[in-house]
């Protein structure tokens, strides 16, 4: 696996979901201003009508469970019947707000901050870049879509050109609330690897680009209102109330956030997935079995992102049956139980109200996972959703180079051959347990080499010859043998959020 460790440049942003006729055509009808869309029917009002409330007054609720918002202003934003309504939302040009420039930065581009403390901000620094918007009371999910270049930083120059990533938010983090401001920060990840194009999939990326999208308080920062959503396909959304995004020490989850006045109750980490094939939509089966799963992570020196961890779950040293995923990368992912899946309401909301319902609907189970943030020590997490999950494996089997089968033959299965071998006849296709390899020849049609031919159970392996993977691992290292590192290869597919738990 190859990590491609890159800055990036040359935003563009959709302003809907629709796909490009052609190839050719990737790229056009993006503009340059950072835009947030809706779908479907759904539309963002231009107009509404305000109504304020008092929902809890009087002595009988001074002391009940509602004492946070006794005597307090409730607000709702109506929209007006036939009002004008836009399926877009604009909000201005990227604004350059990085810190320390990376290696071989070339002059003349606009590169994107590297650091969430550092993001990139779009719109007017003069109004903090706030951008002003009427209230949606019900909440609609909002759609962030862009192409963007990624640049190696190695000084090669390499470029890699991604088309139509795709963010969405919840509707359950878009409900505007009074005297809160939102923040919309979307993080690429630091590894990526071809090709995001929804119509045009040839070749295929290794891994998906993930973003983040974060939603933060105005007004009151021990009330503070924030969601990370990490998005492949499906797109994740992590959530703690108190998360503060642009303070450097806080890019991650802190176990000391603490809820309301009870200061002996830490602010849990809350989790939603949106599909976001086609129309996007909720998912609501995070209580199903093997769905929804929080491991801890650990490496033996590979970089923990979620291209990584996402490697790991697809291609591993052990059984896709076993409880933690050993992956061939170093990295292993070792189950947590802190995890509820069956959570009907999310606590400490906006002035620490419970968040129970969606766009107006009772949040149901399935819908939200609670991730026990208390329970956790600190380190690296890995949240995953499950799209599929797996239900077969197959055997891959990856030659490796003759100086690491010598410095450490006994890791590896050793297969000989002679050069006497006869190559198959027409229709072979090829087996489990068995290894293929092309057969060198002279002019004279006499052996002079073997070359290793990667395949699959029942690949065409006509005129190959074939070997057969030893069952134990080699005990020495002899020149000219074959040496294989064998992994499981599943066929699940998965969306991963990396989240780091600090004390």
């Amino acid at each position: 696996m190859r990590q491609f460790l890159a800055i990036l440049k040359d935003v563009k942003f959709y302003t809907s979901d629709a796909n490009p006729t052609a190839p050719t055509d990737l790229g056009s009808g993006t503009i340059d201003a950072a835009t947030l869309f809706t779908m479907g029917s759904d539309v963002l009002p231009q107009s509404g009508v305000v109504t304020v409330f008092y929902p809890h007054i009087g002595t009988e609720h001074r002391d009940a469970p509602q004492t946070t918002d006794y005597n307090k202003a409730s607000v709702t934003v109506g929209e007006v019947t036939g009002g004008a309504t836009s399926t877009t939302k604009g909000f201005g040009t990227l604004t350059a707000q990085y810190g320390a420039a990376e290696s071989h930065e070339a002059a003349g581009n606009i590169y994107l901050g590297r650091s969430l403390p550092n993001a990139t901000y779009a719109g007017s620094s003069a109004d903090n870049f706030y951008t002003a918007v009427i209230p949606n009371t019900n909440g609609k999910h909002l759609t962030l879509r862009v192409d963007y270049t990624l640049v190696s930083t190695d000084g090669s120059g390499e470029e890699i050109k991604v088309y139509g990533a795709k963010a969405v938010v919840p509707a359950t983090y878009t409900v505007w609330q009074p005297n809160y401001a939102y923040t919309y920060v979307f993080k690429i990840s630091d590894n990526s690897n071809g090709w995001t194009s929804q119509t045009y999939t040839d070749p295929k990326g290794l891994f998906p680009i993930t973003f983040d999208a974060v939603v933060t308080n105005f007004i009151d920062a021990n009330a503070e209102q924030a969601t990370i959503t990490t998005v492949a396909t499906p797109s994740i959304t992590t959530y703690q109330q108190g998360h503060d995004p642009k303070i450097a020490t806080n890019d991650e989850y802190s176990k000391a956030q603490k809820a309301g006045k009870d200061q002996d109750h830490v602010k849990d980490l809350y989790v939603q997935v949106m599909n976001n094939s086609g129309a996007p939509a909720l998912a609501n089966d995070l209580n199903g079995t093997n769905k929804s799963l929080l491991f801890a992570v650990t490496t033996t020196g590979t970089t923990i992102s979620e291209a990584t961890v996402m490697d790991a779950l697809q291609n591993r040293t052990n059984s896709y049956g076993d409880a933690s995923p050993a992956g061939r990368n170093g990295i292993t992912l070792t189950t947590n139980g802190n995890i509820d899946n069956t959570v009907t309401r999310i606590e400490n909301g906006v002035d620490d109200q419970p968040i129970t319902k969606i766009a107006g609907t009772d949040i149901a189970a399935g819908q939200v996972a609670k991730i026990a943030i208390g329970s956790l020590t600190a380190g690296t997490y890995a949240y995953v959703y499950a799209s599929t999950v797996p239900t077969s494996e197959e055997k891959i089997y990856n030659v490796v180079s003759a100086t690491t089968a010598e410095d450490s033959p006994s890791s590896f299965y050793e297969v000989a051959l002679s050069g006497t071998e006869t190559p198959l006849a027409s229709g072979a296709k090829a087996a489990a347990g068995k290894v293929y390899f092309v057969k060198n020849v002279d002019a004279n049609g006499d052996y002079v080499s073997y070359t290793f031919k990667q395949t699959k159970v029942n690949d065409d392996v006509t005129g190959l010859v074939e070997a057969t993977i030893p069952g134990v691992t080699a005990t020495s290292y002899t020149e000219g043998h074959f040496y294989f590192d064998v992994y499981n290869q599943n066929n699940g597919a998965y969306a991963v959020k990396v989240i780091k738990v600090v004390n």
